[in-house]
């Protein structure tokens, strides 16, 4: 995967990574009797002051202690440890990612053929590649664009201090992308957790193609196995153990779990536990290391994860436990007790029919197929299995059954032919002819629809035809019985729907199907015979036949007292569900409790919306302190900085909820495709927890702001914080609703002040509302903001009971007013003739704020409910 196995080896650049008492430790302030409680609204407040009373001191905790050491060229070196040991910030250290600042402190020296570190500055990336376990990507790219993106960026200009300059090499996009497996998914897109895209084993390889550009002499690599599976991590760190033998490489890999066969690729292994070194050294010497400090690795145990287990504390634990068993006696405040996984559950499965398994999670599903399956080994059992009439013993169930699981995992470098003849041959008995044999594996392919694909090797297949392959490697034993556990589980509606085909023509040839399935299509529940439904708790709820279009399990549900009769097009199998989950009032509760919860330990979203409260409060009731509303400047003022206090507070809720909304948003995507509760109570639950917090905000922001710019009396006070807890209710529930129908947090952001820069145009207040064209007056009236900011308007301005009472701002006659205007006129008459806002009509505004408050949740609540951005 680099560039220099285009090169002769005598061009390679060679580099020896020396580092000496190398450590790194974090300084950190901490105050006495400090506690670790959740974050909650009144603990943020509550810690804050503490902090100003405590005494600090600031603590040193040192990440990794100092170590010493030589990595050589053409050696490869494998990095242990549990997760906290330090791997990742020593694999940081080495590649100078950790500078020194007031938190972070690096000490000691790390050298490159001599050099520092330090002394090589921007040509250290083109020397040393760091491969970090983060797998972060630009979703809406494919993966040949990342990985071509990366060849392009490549520096590659080696340093004059260690090597002569070698020519510029590239290493073809292609060629990486063959040499990494990702040939089949080049054009897909990375996609994250609200797109769909390449598998996490995929996205790990795409990280490590883009820093296998460039002539690197070191290569250090952190987790870079997570998510893959063995035959691809072995493959992987096998090419870098090429790579370091051939082109003298110095190559060092953290990993979390190797495995046998990629742990004897290393040379060398350090081994940390909690910075600290263990072991330095040949890995080949490791074991009998530990050995002779009496320390052994026990009989049929992986090397790797007996060293991972050596920094446990359970470790000392064991020992002691091992020594006094005879004199540990059972505690009595803890006494074992049988937990029911099932309860009494009953039926059959007959030749020829598909049997499907189904119900919420923790119902039981899968526990029911691995008990019928002889596949439960914990646990007592009890009842009978029967196959035929007969006792199911454990060798007739193996011998007449096949169970197709959950995970497709097949030898990569077989072609799905061989495959299919591999299991045919060694499952099936000796006393079947060989051509017999050969005649199910046609049977296997004609009946999964593989012969197009049969002499295709399995590495790069598509999903579906994994799945494919995995039923039909255990259909090529002849089994009677065919369990499958989820076999349309990551599968689109039209690939599960193809491969419930195949299992159809499996079950007419006279086989008998089980199956577990997790919400399937209408099209693929009805590709089902019979249903037996359990619900939580391991009970079961209906067993039978569905009948054509699942009439039988819909005539019986109907037939309960309570159930609400499904509606006409609806999917039977969500129905169901539906109707055995929790109950509508359970639902409700939990749903908005959680929202409770939430919002009451998130106090980066309720805490800064209180504050900026309080700030722009205190900022216009400085700037508008002396403001003398009886001059007509002064009343342009003030209408101004009421609407502008308006749109700041409203903008503020309408970004502010973005984040919070977007983050639960994939959480509700996933609750509810699992039916977990119904959409209609997380749109409940969103709403009303929003309210307490608006109106508390906007309380604060009235109780500064409306003294401090002159304003008076109790009533007004009450009606102004109302109109604008109103309108900051609906910009929040604006944002709320631009986050469920728009794909991602930037385009709602957008979008979002997009629509309030067009409503601030025709809300009334510049230009005024008697000003406005005759042409654009519907604007007028349809903006949201124009109903909220008369009523503010009026209940300051225009509140006169009597025109005689000078001393009531909205009675008294402004001054300087301009000729075009009559002289005399009052604050009340000014805000009604020139901006058309009136005291009379404040509760007429008022319901109409509400109603479009009405009509916005509404909105949302159709928008959670068919809008879908999660493409998986």
């Amino acid at each position: 995967m680099e560039a220099s196995k285009q090169t002769p080896r005598s061009a390679s650049p060679q580099v020896e990574v020396r580092f000496h008492d190398l450590s790194v430790s974090v300084d950190h302030i901490v105050t006495s009797n400090e506690t670790h409680d959740l974050p909650t609204l009144p603990g943020v407040v509550h810690r804050a002051f503490r902090a100003l009373t405590r005494k600090k001191s600031v603590v040193s905790t040192c990440i990794l202690q100092p170590m010493s050491g030589v990595l050589r060229p053409g050696t490869m070196t494998l990095v242990l440890g549990q997760p906290g040991a330090g791997k990742s910030t020593f694999l940081k250290a080495l590649s100078g990612r950790i500078s020194s600042s007031k938190a972070v402190s690096a000490q000691g020296d790390v050298t490159l053929n001599g050099t520092s570190i330090n002394q090589l500055h921007g040509r250290l990336p083109q020397l040393v590649s760091l491969v970090s376990q983060h797998d972060t990507h630009f979703p809406t790219l494919s993966v040949e664009e990342t990985i071509d993106f990366a060849r392009e960026c490549a520096g590659l200009h080696p340093s004059d201090t260690l090597m002569d300059k070698t020519p510029l090499r590239h290493p073809a996009t292609d060629d990486v992308i063959s040499q990494l497996g990702l040939t089949h998914c080049r054009a897909t897109r990375i996609g994250d957790a609200m797109t769909r895209g390449v598998s996490g084993g995929e996205r790990k390889r795409v990280t490590i193609g883009e820093m296998a550009f460039g002539d690197k002499a070191v290569l250090l690599l952190d987790e870079i196995t997570t998510g893959l599976d063995s035959s691809a991590a072995l493959d992987i760190v096998a090419t870098y153990r090429q790579l370091a033998t051939t082109y003298q490489k110095t190559v060092v890999i953290s990993l979390l779990q190797p495995a046998p066969e990629v742990y004897e690729l290393f040379d060398d292994v350090i081994l940390l536990n909690r910075g600290f070194v263990m072991y330095y050294g040949p890995r080949n010497h490791i074991l009998s290391y530990f050995q002779d400090i009496g320390l052994d690795c026990p009989p049929n145990r992986d090397a790797a994860d007996f060293l991972l287990d050596l920094g446990k504390r359970q470790q000392l634990q064991y020992e002691v436990l091992n020594r006094s068993k005879s004199l540990t006696p059972p505690h009595p405040a803890n006494p074992k007790k049988n937990i029911d996984l099932l309860k009494g559950i009953s039926g059959f499965a007959l030749p020829g029919t598909i049997t499907a398994l189904m119900g919420s999670s923790g119902a039981g599903k899968t526990t029911l197929m691995d008990v019928i399956a002889g596949r439960k080994t914990g646990g007592k059992i009890r009842g009978q299995i029967l196959l035929n009439g007969h006792e199911a013993t454990a060798l007739a169930i193996q011998r007449a059954t096949g169970y197709c699981e959950q995970m497709d995992i097949h030898s990569e470098a077989s072609t799905i032919r061989e495959a299919l003849t591999f299991s045919a041959f060694l499952r099936q008995g000796s006393d079947v002819p060989d051509s017999q044999k050969y005649d199910s594996v046609d049977e296997c392919l004609e009946l999964l629809d593989l012969h197009p694909i049969a002499d295709q090797i399995i590495r790069g297949s598509s999903v579906e035809q994994m799945k494919r392959l995995t039923i039909g490697v255990e259909l090529a034993a002849q089994p009677s019985v065919l369990f499958l556990d989820e076999p349309t589980s990551g599968l689109d509606a039209r690939s599960a729907k193809m491969i419930m085909d195949g299992v159809r023509k499996v079950a007419d040839t006279g086989r008998t199907v089980v199956c577990t399935i997790h919400q399937p299509s209408s099209e693929v529940f009805m590709v089902f015979d019979s249903l037996l439904l359990l619900k939580r708790g391991g009970e079961t709820v209906f067993f039978g036949e569905l009948g054509e279009n699942a009439s039988q399990l819909i005539q019986y549900f109907e037939s309960v007292p309570g159930v609400t009769p499904i509606e006409d097009g609806y999917n039977p199998a969500t129905w169901m569900l539906e109707v055995i989950a929790a109950s509508e009032l359970l639902q409700a509760s939990m749903v908005l409790r959680r929202f409770v919860r939430m919002y009451w330990r998130t106090p980066s979203y309720n805490l800064t919306r209180f504050v900026v409260s309080a700030m722009l409060a205190l900022i216009f009731g400085l700037l508008f302190s002396d403001v003398n509303y009886g001059v007509f400047q002064g009343m342009n003022s003030g209408v101004g900085m009421v609407l502008t206090a308006m749109l700041f507070l409203g903008l503020v809720a309408v970004n502010s909820v973005l984040p919070i909304s977007s983050t639960d948003r994939a959480a509700f995507y996933r609750e509810r495709a699992s039916q977990t509760y119904n959409a209609f109570w997380y749109f409940v639950g969103g709403t009303i927890i929003e309210v307490p917090y608006v109106f508390v905000s906007t309380l604060i922001f009235t109780s500064i702001f409306f003294p401090m710019v002159g304003f008076s009396g109790g009533d007004r006070f009450v009606m102004f914080w109302l109109n604008l807890a109103l309108q900051v209710l609906l910009q929040t529930y604006l944002g709320q609703l631009l986050v469920y129908s728009l794909p991602s947090i930037e385009v709602a952001a957008v979008i979002g002040s997009l629509v309030n820069s067009t409503f601030l145009l025709f809300m009334g207040g510049n230009p005024p509302a008697a000003a406005i064209p005759s042409g654009y007056k519907w604007l007028y009236h349809c903006t949201p903001q124009k109903y909220t900011l008369a009523a503010l308007i009026a209940t300051v301005f225009a509140d006169c009971s009597s025109p005689e009472n000078a001393t009531d701002l909205a009675c008294q006659r402004i001054e300087n007013l301009p000729p075009s205007m009559p002289a005399g006129l009052t604050v009340k008459q000014f805000v009604e003739q020139i901006f058309l806002m009136k005291y009379d009509e404040i509760s007429q505004s008022m319901l109409v704020v509400l109603g479009l408050i009405i009509f916005v949740r509404v909105l949302g609540l159709l928008a959670l409910r068919f809008i879908n951005h999660q493409k998986r």
